[in-house]
């Protein structure tokens, strides 16, 4: 089985991604990740799922998104796909080690959100191996919460998952404000 990444977008209205996750249940497909947040589009929100699958399954997965009405487009993205995650992970931290946990914060571009007497929160994004790569230089200190967010990816190139009947590339997204 291979992982993969499928990138959806969405009309739907409030419930979508139950509607989305319940298809999934049904079918029996196990999804490693779901992610669904507003797109370029006000009225659209793209869905990532990460799929652990052979491509039987992909093509099935792909078959069912489409017959959903909310559903206006579906990408199974290619290798060469900018993936992302981002991760929040609380840190124990000392007087002696704070300043050595901000410099390991500062080799991964990561950022120091909160300080405490006691722990640094630190946030940073990035592909899996990063974060993995990241956690394991953070355990010797000790971790004591940490959440990561869901799966975004994005097509490498000017290739673009867009509904037909979405904006030109010269229309802007954001409105002027007069």
């Amino acid at each position: 089985m291979t992982q993969h990444v499928i990138s959806a977008l969405s009309r739907g209205a409030t419930g979508e991604a139950a509607r989305i996750t319940a298809m999934f249940s049904r079918r029996g497909f196990d999804v490693e990740s779901l992610t669904v947040g507003k797109s370029e589009d006000p009225h659209a929100s793209r869905v990532t799922v990460v799929v652990d699958a052979h491509q039987s399954r992909i093509e099935q997965i792909v078959k069912q998104l489409e017959k959903m009405l909310e559903v206006t487009e579906v990408l199974v993205l290619s290798r060469q796909a900018t993936v992302s995650q981002s991760m929040l992970v609380k840190v124990c931290a000392s007087r002696k080690t704070r300043s050595e946990l901000i410099q390991l914060a500062q080799t991964f571009r990561a950022g120091v959100v909160d300080i405490s007497s006691e722990s640094l929160t630190i946030e940073t994004s990035g592909d899996t191996k990063k974060l993995e790569t990241f956690l394991g230089m953070l355990k010797p200190f000790g971790i004591k919460e940490l959440v990561r967010s869901g799966v975004i990816a994005l097509q490498c190139g000017a290739e673009c998952l867009a509904a037909a009947d979405s904006p030109s590339p010269a229309t802007p997204y954001w409105p002027t404000i007069a």
